[in-house]
């Protein structure tokens, strides 16, 4: 902290505390929670030097450098991130927690935790868990992602007293992550997590697939939760640029000097379209010392600067829509051993279609589009949402039929299903149910779209049948604003519009309403005035951020008068 004071005299500070066992505490707990957070998560003896640790880490950065301290990210698991990858690891903590955590439930679920064996498998087509005779196994998911956020929790609320004028956050909440392990993960209670008063921040990373040039952002956690609870969110920009090569994977992402700036400038406006703040994670060094990387970080934080304070509403017309509680019910990659992902008896994996598997595809057609969770739609402004794209809807219990029904399946609205929506009511399973959701019969074959009791359902069994091209038709017949004819990923708001694009050359930009003006934030040149759309030459690749002046207006106002009149 000295160090980078005396380089930056005005500098102040997030520290990023880890909270996993050293050494000597891993043989004294027999655990590590680096390996395993939730059987750290089951320990007194973890819980209690944790604790203690994070107080006395938290007391000297006070002590010494309170001024300088804005807030403490809390890390543990595996990546730091709370992560865990091992299925059916227990001890005698775990399973008394286990029997313990059972018991409040009503529910017999043995007198250990079940163990990897018993994952391999699932009654329904190998895919999803039987609630009648499987429940043990998706019991078994909902206690081991609710003890890992519970002792986030307990750690953010120990923080909070250490430091209760400052900011705690951690990284959490990943449900747009690789869909074959989501359950071992261990994130799925995000939604508790979140509602917590002692959390203020989330940090998270866009994620790992498909992040080339062309592709667009998406971030692991999911931001209508964020809102909904009032968290801040600080996007994480981790990519490895053209010239560094990462020792812990393979190929940088971008290729070239122009690919990592567009690539950068990606990234930032998502953060910056969406009200979040960001950073460059720099992982090795050095991974943005080319010239002109640095220029660009700085203007982008001009403009961060400049629209700090701006809450415009998005402008996302199509809505993905998560479910923790379905992926409960959902076999894990990690479960199977490792496997490619648990196949249906068609041959394909329907895990791999939740979450971002549809999201990176629809990000790459020219709509803007957000992410939340099934419970999150009562308490969120849906009027503007004309698409709700649901790809991993397995269970509809009474409650979540209540919320599809009043704030989904209405009002001209589409839904786009994949797989068999509704196939659990979370007590049984019955395939004949997915009709009552899609309109159409569980496995009908390429894409259906169905006009339902004044909304339109679209279901594919294969969610691989969800092309682009697809998209384009289903999201254009839901009457969502396409802002590019190409393929493009676009964020926006109702004040500024990020357009990233691999292939430039001129194209036409269409605006939802006609703007005074608009304005090229990184060039800071006026592009078109009076204007619902406008001409612009990208480059190859590019990454614009716009800003969309309001017109102004003038307005008819009747005021009746005493005498019967009317004052204009």
């Amino acid at each position: 902290v000295s160090d980078l004071i005396a380089a930056s005299p005005a500098a102040k500070f997030i520290a990023l505390i880890d909270l996993n066992t050293p050494p000597w505490l891993q043989r004294k707990l027999h655990l590590d929670s680096f390996d395993a957070i939730s059987s750290a998560a089951c320990s007194d003896g973890w819980r209690a030097a944790a604790k203690e640790w994070l107080a006395a880490a938290i007391g000297y950065l006070e002590t010494h450098y309170g001024e300088r301290m804005v807030g403490y990210a809390l890390m543990a698991g595996q990546t730091t991130e709370w992560f865990e990858v091992v299925v059916g690891r227990t001890g005698p903590e775990k399973n008394a927690a286990w029997r313990e955590w059972c018991a409040r439930r009503g529910f017999d679920g043995g007198e250990v935790v079940p163990s990897e064996a018993e994952f391999t498998r699932a009654a329904f087509e190998n895919v999803l868990y039987d609630p009648t005779s499987e429940r043990r196994k998706i019991e078994y998911w909902r206690f081991h992602n609710g003890m890992i956020a519970s002792a986030l929790i307990e750690m953010a609320q120990a923080a909070k007293s250490a430091a209760p004028k400052k900011e705690i956050g951690s990284f959490f909440g990943y449900y747009n992550i690789c869909n074959r392990n989501l359950a071992s993960v261990g994130h799925l209670a995000y939604e508790e997590a979140m509602a917590a008063p002692c959390l203020d921040f989330v940090l998270s990373p866009a994620t790992y697939t498909e992040r080339e040039i062309g592709h667009s952002t998406l971030t692991m956690t999911v931001p209508g939760t964020l809102r909904r609870h009032g968290k801040r969110f600080f996007h994480e920009i981790d990519f490895w640029p053209h010239d560094r090569k990462v020792w812990f994977a393979g190929e940088p992402y971008w290729h070239s000097p122009a690919e990592t700036i567009a690539g950068n400038t990606r990234e930032a406006a998502y953060a910056i379209v969406n009200g979040a703040s960001f950073w460059w994670f720099d992982q090795q060094g050095t991974f943005y010392s080319f010239p002109g990387m640095h220029e660009r970080i700085a203007k982008l934080a001009e403009i961060k600067r400049r629209f700090e304070d701006d809450r415009s509403p998005l402008l996302a017309d199509v809505l993905f829509v998560s479910d923790p509680e379905s992926a409960c019910a959902m076999v894990d990659r990690e479960s199977a051993q490792r496997a490619e992902g648990p196949a249906c008896p068609d041959g394909f994996a329907p895990s791999l279609g939740v979450g971002e598997g549809l999201g990176r595809i629809v990000g790459r057609t020219g709509f803007a589009f957000d992410t939340c969770a099934l419970a999150d739609l009562p308490h969120l402004d849906l009027s503007h949402v004309k698409a709700f794209v649901l790809p991993g809807v397995w269970t509809i219990d009474g409650k979540a039929a209540d919320i599809l029904r009043r704030f989904v399946l209405k009002s001209g609205k589409t839904a786009v299903w994949t797989y068999a929506p509704g196939v659990s009511d979370g007590r049984t399973l019955d395939a004949a149910r997915v009709r009552t959701w899609a309109g159409v019969d569980f496995r009908t074959p390429d894409v259906a779209t169905t006009g339902m009791d004044g909304w339109t359902s679209v279901y594919a069994y294969d969610y691989r049948k969800l092309t682009a091209e697809k998209f384009v038709g289903i999201l254009t017949a839901a009457g969502c604003h396409r802002w590019t004819d190409v393929p493009s990923a676009v964020v926006a708001n109702e004040r500024l519009l990020s357009v990233h694009v691999k292939d430039g050359g001129r194209m036409k930009v269409r605006l939802p309403c006609s703007c005074a003006k608009v304005v090229d934030l990184l060039s800071g040149e006026t592009v078109a005035t009076d204007a619902a759309s406008f001409d612009f030459d990208f480059a190859s690749p590019d990454t614009r951020i716009f800003e969309m002046v309001a017109q102004a207006c003038t307005y008819r106002v009747e005021m009746p008068r005493a005498d019967g009149l009317y004052a204009v």
